[in-house]
């Protein structure tokens, strides 16, 4: 919240990022956005809409799927039993989550050196709604992983 008001979407172009604290806030806020957007004559694409959270299960799905794409540009097939690390060694390719985490690293040393309180830097330091988080909810935050590599400024 800033002087009492909260940011809830962001615009690119074609694409629209809805924030939400909670899934039945989210689920009023995509209706109303259709029911907007259908009045004035667009349509919304409601296969591509999603929700997303990084978790194992998508790094393992992101490697699995690097992998597969190597082997397939040398035409490996898995029966060869080539390990991965020999197909990375012939493609040269970046790894896709090292390059992820390099991105993320870089886009948090931007937000660091920010001096005014652009929606960008509000939205990237927002500690989410007060309280405990509920079963499911993935065990760490975004600047969670950055404090256990680098430290606090206490540290």
């Amino acid at each position: 919240m800033y002087k009492g008001a909260y940011l809830n979407h962001l615009r690119f172009a074609d694409d629209l990022v809805l924030l939400s604290e909670t899934a039945s806030e989210m689920q009023l806020m995509i209706e109303t956005l259709h029911n907007s957007s259908t009045k004035v004559g667009l349509e919304m694409n409601l296969t591509k809409t999603k929700t997303w959270k990084f978790s194992t299960i998508a790094t393992n799905k992101i490697n699995t799927c690097q992998r597969g794409l190597e082997r397939s540009m040398l035409k490996i097939k898995k029966l060869d039993k080539i390990r991965h690390t020999k197909i990375r060694e012939t493609t040269k390719a970046t790894n896709a989550l090292t390059y992820a985490q390099k991105l993320k690293w870089k886009w948090a040393g931007h937000i660091t050196r920010l001096t005014d309180q652009r929606w960008t830097s509000r939205v990237t330091r927002w500690t989410g709604p007060p309280g405990k988080r509920r079963p499911g909810r993935p065990l760490s935050r975004w600047e969670d992983d950055i404090k256990r590599t680098a430290g606090t400024n206490g540290d």
